[in-house]
C-alpha cells in the first residue's frame, strides 16, 4: 500500500508539473533575441517589471488570458516582457510606464489604454476594439532605425550602471554629427562591454582623449554626462572603431 500510494504521489507529481510548464508556455516570453517574432500574426503582449505593483496585480488575470487564448482564441499569442531583464526593449517599445500592454498584428502596433480586468482584455480581443485605435507612427515602430538605437542607449546605460561596480573608468567619441557613425560607435561600445561583463573582471583600454569637450553630438554627451565617467582612463572609440592600442 505504501509503495502503490508513493507510486501516485510521483505520477501526479510529474503530471503537474508538466501541467505548469504548459500553462507557463502559452504566455510566450519575449527577450532581445526572440522580440521579432512579435511582427508575425496577432498578440497582446505586457511590459512589466516584479517590482511594480501594478504589474503584480495583473499577474492572475494575464495567466488566465493566455490560457484562454490557447484554448478558445487560438488566432491571438499572448506574451510578455521582463523589462528589468531586457532594458533595450523598454527603449525599442518606448515605454514610459508599467505595466504597458501592446497589440500587434502584422507588425502593427497599438497601445491598449483600457481596463487591465480579464473580462475587458477578452473583450477587446473578440470585439477587435483594436481597429478604433491609431497604430503607432512609423518613426516610432519598434523596427526603425531610430527605435534600434533607442534600443543600445536603453542597453548600454544598464550595461554602464553595472560597470560602476568594477574598475572600469571612461569612454570618449570622435565627434561626429552622422547618426550612422554614432550606431557604429555604440555597437563598439555595447560589444566590448559585453564581452567585459561576461568575464567579470577589470579591465581598460589605454587612449588619448581626442573628442571635444563641447561636442554637439548626442551620443558622445549621453555618455560623458554618466557618472562613472568622470576618471581618468578611456576606452576611445573613433569613426574607424576602437584604438588598437
Amino acid at each position: 500500500m505504501f509503495f502503490f500510494s508513493l507510486f501516485l504521489l510521483l505520477t501526479c507529481g510529474k503530471i503537474a508539473v508538466k501541467t505548469l510548464k504548459i500553462v507557463e508556455q502559452k504566455n510566450f516570453v519575449f527577450t532581445e533575441e526572440n522580440w521579432e517574432k512579435m511582427l508575425e500574426g496577432e498578440w497582446l503582449v505586457k511590459f512589466y517589471a516584479p517590482w511594480c505593483p501594478a504589474c503584480r496585480a495583473l499577474e492572475t488575470d494575464w495567466s488566465q488570458l493566455a490560457n484562454w487564448a490557447d484554448e478558445s482564441f487560438p488566432s491571438i499569442s499572448i506574451g510578455s516582457v521582463d523589462v528589468t531583464l531586457h532594458a533595450g526593449l523598454n527603449g525599442r517599445f518606448m515605454v514610459t510606464s508599467l505595466p504597458t500592454i501592446l497589440h500587434v498584428i502584422n507588425g502593427e502596433f497599438r497601445v491598449y489604454k483600457e481596463s487591465r480586468e480579464l473580462n475587458k482584455l477578452k473583450e477587446f480581443i473578440i470585439e477587435k476594439k483594436w481597429k478604433e485605435i491609431e497604430p503607432t507612427s512609423s518613426w516610432t515602430n519598434p523596427n526603425s532605425f531610430l527605435m534600434n538605437a533607442m534600443s543600445k542607449v536603453f542597453g548600454l546605460s544598464v550595461k554602464l550602471k553595472r560597470l560602476d561596480k568594477l574598475d572600469f573608468y571612461a569612454v570618449s567619441f570622435v565627434e561626429s554629427h552622422n547618426l550612422v557613425v554614432q550606431m557604429g560607435e555604440m555597437d563598439f561600445v555595447v560589444n566590448y562591454l559585453d564581452s567585459v561583463l561576461n568575464r567579470v573582471c577589470t579591465h581598460y583600454l589605454d587612449s588619448t582623449f581626442i573628442g571635444h569637450s563641447q561636442s554637439r553630438d548626442p551620443l558622445h554627451n549621453f555618455l560623458l554626462g554618466l557618472k562613472f565617467l568622470n576618471k581618468t582612463k578611456l576606452i576611445q572609440v573613433s569613426m574607424d572603431g576602437p584604438n588598437p592600442n
